[in-house]
């Protein structure tokens, strides 16, 4: 009998996002006799996926907060020597696999794209200069197959399309509850007792930086303070406190910040509409899940945002820097309850059939199975 292959999921961190969440569903939807998988986290920081990733699953913490400790990368190198499969998820992982297999060469390298753009010049020139070394690249959408071919010139018979959604669509079948119930600590904006009966509750979770365009749904608020309209922002991020000051300073009574939550389907539970005007986004997993909770999206064009939204069908799209539009977007949707329940119907089945954990594991499969067995590897 063959051994089990080893794959080494090699990943930035193991704090919750998107990339991180998806690794989880996936492993959780793997069975432990077809891959002997270790996790091996650049940095874990607060490790906050390790108690949802299987128990089968080995983990190892390198805990290198700092990036110049290049010396804390050695642990990996025994690892590596019994690796079959390495995956590299995020831009540090991923280079860091891609460096590593120039000196201890794995039978299959992959790499696990999950975003349209760099942060530096810098970073893009490196992806490009060590991409081609893999086997196979992921793409987590169909966005970023078309920006790994048109701006990083990958060859595209490398590129799989495989979003890491992976929705446990059990996970989102909630009764609606107010959001005034649920048991939050509000770190910033209006206390949830506050939040009367009646009100419309417009959410949206992710890391409260700049990306994310939070400033966008601070002046959305702003025009709509006259409305019986609450906005729920969840998450936490290096612009929580410049974000929180502009509320008080703006004096908005419909808004909260209610930090991060331990579960986003119960969050979503108290939404009635779910709002994100990011600038930048890679598949958008958040958008995702509230589509999987049965949610109108209003939504910015970012990244597969709009593949997955379609404007008048599942909710509302605009150009980030667009307010009016999204002003009018939710406006529309607060008049018309008629309307959410379709755009809702439809969101929910629009993920069914792209974005189950089903179907994550079968076109991860796939790649395992055409650049590891059948690619004359194993």
């Amino acid at each position: 009998m063959s051994k089990t292959p080893k794959l080494t999921y090699l990943i930035s961190g193991l704090e919750i996002g998107g990339a991180e969440i998806g690794m989880v569903r996936l492993l959780d939807g793997i069975p432990e006799d077809e891959l002997d998988v270790t996790v091996v986290a650049l940095d874990g920081g607060k490790r906050t996926v390790v108690p949802d990733i299987p128990d089968h699953v080995d983990i190892v913490d390198l805990q290198i907060e700092n990036k110049l400790l290049i010396h804390k990368l050695l642990p990996l190198i025994p690892i590596l020597r019994e690796t079959d499969i390495l995956l590299g998820s995020i831009y540090h992982a991923e280079t860091v696999a891609r460096l590593f297999d120039l000196v201890i060469p794995v039978n299959t390298l992959l790499t696990w794209a999950h975003n349209t753009e760099f942060k530096t010049p810098i970073r893009r020139w490196v992806d490009k200069l060590t991409i081609g070394r893999c086997d196979a690249i992921l793409a987590d959408s169909e966005a970023v197959a078309t920006m790994l071919v048109e701006r990083q010139e990958v060859d595209p018979e490398k590129i799989w399309t495989v979003p890491i959604a992976g929705l446990s669509m059990s996970e989102y079948d909630r009764p609606p509850v107010p959001l005034r119930s649920l048991d939050y600590s509000v770190v910033g904006g209006e206390p949830l007792d506050h939040v009367g009966e009646g009100m419309i509750v417009v959410g949206t979770v992710g890391t409260l930086s700049a990306a994310k365009n939070h400033d966008a749904i601070l002046e959305v608020a702003s025009r709509l303070s006259d409305r019986k309209v609450h906005f729920a922002i969840a998450g936490d991020g290096p612009q929580r406190e410049e974000l929180v000051d502009e509320v008080v300073e703006r004096e908005l009574t419909n808004v909260s910040f209610i930090g991060r939550v331990d579960s986003v389907p119960e969050f979503l539970s108290a939404v009635d509409i779910y709002f994100q005007p990011s600038h930048y986004e890679g598949l958008c997993i958040t958008v995702l899940e509230a589509m999987a909770a049965g949610k109108p999206i209003v939504a910015s064009t970012a990244g597969e945002i709009p593949r997955n939204v379609r404007d008048g069908k599942e909710g509302f799209v605009a150009e980030p820097e667009n307010i009016e539009a999204f002003v009018e977007a939710i406006e529309t949707l607060l008049d018309d309850p008629e309307l959410r329940s379709r755009f809702s119907e439809s969101s929910r089945q629009r993920v069914v059939e792209r974005y189950s954990q089903e179907i994550l594991v079968e076109r991860f499969w796939d790649v395992i199975e055409k650049t590891y067995f059948d690619g004359s590897k194993s």
